[in-house]
């Protein structure tokens, strides 16, 4: 019934990361909104003091968050706070989706099973477009919602066609880099460098826009860029409203891309690629690589990660960078904001060193994303056991526990090759900018976040190889990790006692950069990983395989 259904499958199969990235990005949303009357409270001329300085601390991150909106109304405050980031991690998201659709289901071998049916490629891939337009639809439907509680909860009053509006400009970026990530997957062989490929492509032109935009002589590089004609369209801010001629260039675009697609897929081999120019003679292409990363199933794992890893590095390396030279520019506007705001003060403590500051600037989103990067990990080793890629590995004369350890030794090496980047990247951006970093606190603060990373990734090892359906790991994961973020987001207003707040691994992390190492919480952390860690050990070696 479902392969008579093409588009109903495609939505049944991504319908648990819908829920969990939708339902998790719309919770991120309305924390973001309900926050509004804490950074930015009182009437008149009072609002508009508070939020000329809040401004001057946001535009030392123009470069994450864009133009600088009105901050003196809430829809100004969520186009620059939260829509600034919501349509990259949707973005991304969406496209490994895309990726999925065509180059998944090819690399598994279930692609040739579905064109034995009775649907021609053009039908399948139409079928398939159609259902990611679905998702994103239903996605932005439940950001939207979560959008809509949270200016409730703040007690501002917002026009629902607004938020309606600006839903719909964040789809139709979304449906473009979906549009990507569906062409992208056409050119090269495994859905992981598609997905990495697409994913350097989106945070690299939203740096790269949000940069060119604040330089006047630059600044018209941006029509270049995808994001320039989504940030043309500001819906939610009085006066600006959208532009419907930016928006229909996006969506003529996605069009574009989706029909290339179509036309590439109709016209290679399943199995394949399609090139564009043939250097390589049929010899040379079907000796493979090299396998030299293959002689192991431990040098196999750090081939698998190889591409995320580089990609990962480089994204988190550039942002760290970032950071360390803006540090002089922001310190001394988030200075007069702390003296004026008591509340700014209350909620993030004193910011008075460059430590304290690249504590909240960076150490703040990176333990997180870090833990996105092991959650995108547990996906992957669910995704090779539905898939049917661990059934060849785990027939051989090896001991199954050796599959596990294998990935997580692949796992720990990415990290440290991240953390060894990231390292350089802020000792190069303080000697760059002028500014004295203690390297031991560097250091400590990235040392910490190590044992963060592996128990959550230990964490999903451990329910995909319980579960009788490895896949629902992913989101469960998901729903724990996002859980814990709010109980230490809300823990100074939640009155929490310290058991209750030590639930949360972003708590028992700390703030390693300015007060050290909290060891306490680091070997629970460590302790939790081991036994995490062993559980997946004994549950891959009892489970059967995929069934």
């Amino acid at each position: 019934m479902l392969l008579r259904n093409i588009f109903l499958k495609s939505i049944r199969d991504n319908q648990a990361g819908l829920l969990a990235w939708g339902g998790g990005i719309a919770l991120l949303t309305a924390a973001g909104a309900s926050q509004y009357p804490l950074v930015i409270s009182g009437t008149g001329a009072e609002r508009a003091r508070m939020a000329a300085e809040v401004a001057k601390v946001f535009q030392a991150f123009s470069f994450l968050m864009g133009e600088i909106t009105a901050l003196d109304t809430i829809g100004g405050f969520l186009t620059t706070r939260v829509i600034s980031f919501v349509p990259v991690m949707m973005s991304l998201w969406v496209a490994v989706i895309a990726v999925g659709l065509i180059r998944g289901e090819e690399q598994q071998g279930a692609l040739d099973m579905l064109l034995s049916t009775p649907h021609s490629r053009q039908s399948v891939i139409k079928q398939k477009a159609s259902a990611l337009v679905v998702i994103i639809l239903i996605a932005n439907f439940l950001v939207g919602i979560g959008m809509l509680l949270g200016i409730i909860l703040a007690g501002e009053p917002v026009p629902a066609g607004e938020v309606v509006l600006a839903m719909l400009n964040i789809a139709v970026l979304v449906g473009f880099w979906g549009a990507v990530g569906l062409l992208v997957g056409q050119f090269v062989l495994t859905r992981r460098t598609a997905s990495s490929i697409t994913g350097a492509l989106i945070f690299g032109t939203f740096l790269l826009n949000n940069v060119l935009g604040g330089i006047p002589s630059l600044s018209w590089l941006t029509w270049l860029l995808p994001f320039h004609y989504f940030t043309a369209s500001k819906p939610l801010v009085p006066g600006r409203g959208m532009d419907w001629a930016a928006w229909s260039v996006l969506l003529v675009l996605t069009a574009g891309l989706t029909i290339l697609s179509a036309l590439v897929f109709s016209r290679r081999d399943i199995g394949s690629t399609f090139r564009l120019f043939s250097l390589r003679s049929q010899g040379a292409k079907a000796t493979g690589g090299s396998m030299r990363l293959l002689t192991s199933l431990f040098s196999k794992s750090t081939r698998d990660l190889l591409g995320s890893m580089v990609g990962w590095s480089a994204g988190l390396g550039l942002f760290a960078l970032m950071i360390v030279t803006t540090a002089k520019e922001a310190l001394e506007p988030i200075r007069q904001v702390m003296s004026n705001t008591p509340l700014f003060k209350a909620l993030f403590g004193s910011i008075t060193t460059y430590e304290s500051y690249i504590s909240i600037a960076f150490f703040t989103y990176f333990p997180v994303l870090l833990v996105v990067f092991s959650i995108v990990q547990v996906g992957e080793w669910s995704s090779d056991e539905e898939e049917g890629r661990m059934e060849l590995t785990a027939a051989m004369p090896l001991p199954r526990w050796q599959l596990m350890a294998a990935r997580y030794v692949g796992i720990v090496l990415s990290l440290l090759v991240m953390l060894l980047v990231i390292s350089a990247s802020l000792i190069l951006g303080a000697a760059i900018s002028g500014i004295s970093l203690d390297p031991g606190h560097v250091w400590q603060a990235l040392a910490a976040s190590l044992p963060l990373a592996l128990v959550v990734a230990a964490f999903g090892l451990c329910i995909a190889t319980w579960l009788k359906r490895p896949g629902a790991a992913m989101p469960l994961t998901i729903a724990v990790v996002v859980a814990m973020f709010f109980l230490e987001l809300f823990a100074p207003f939640l009155g929490l006692p310290e058991a209750a707040l030590n639930l949360s691994i972003f708590h028992l992390y700390g703030n390693p950069m300015v007060a050290g190492i909290e060891w306490g919480g680091m070997l629970a952390l460590i302790a939790a990983t081991l036994i995490l860690g062993a559980g997946s050990l004994i549950g891959l070696n009892k489970r059967d395989i995929a069934k």
